[in-house]
């Protein structure tokens, strides 16, 4: 994953095939979702914090019905590679995991988990995972 902090005022744009092949999750800021020039209706035309878009062209190979901008002046998301992205999906689950409401919930710990490592230590607990290392003597 990365995670890229100065993104350009059109993160995709409707009509055109995301070059990059990634899809996003939002980490910071505010991003709008247009069609055709026009903001989309509520809820839907706004994107917040850990709102992931860019996978449906990732996943059927296609232009992108929607054009999304930032909203905010800054913006920061994580970019996932489509490769990586798809990997994830094709995992299989085990059968008899347990009911589909278990099964969400098992996927969504492991999404946070993995937007936590990927955030990095600095945003957790102020950074204070580990405590730094303090000798007992001085030199």
């Amino acid at each position: 994953f990365n995670r890229t902090d100065r993104l350009q005022r059109d993160i995709i744009r409707q009509g055109e095939r995301n070059e990059t092949d990634f899809v996003y999750v939002l980490y910071q800021g505010e991003c709008n979702v247009e069609r055709d020039g026009k903001l989309v209706p509520r809820p839907y035309g706004v994107l917040r914090r850990r709102a992931i878009f860019g996978e449906f062209d990732v996943l059927y190979n296609r232009t992108s019905a929607v054009t999304i901008s930032c909203k905010t002046p800054t913006v920061q998301a994580f970019r996932i590679p489509c490769e990586t992205f798809k990997e994830i999906l094709n995992q299989q689950q085990q059968p008899d995991a347990g009911s589909p409401t278990e099964n969400v919930q098992a996927l969504d710990a492991k999404i946070e988990s993995v937007i936590q490592e990927v955030e990095g230590t600095k945003s957790l607990y102020g950074g204070n995972i580990i405590q730094p290392y303090k000798p007992d003597r001085i030199w």
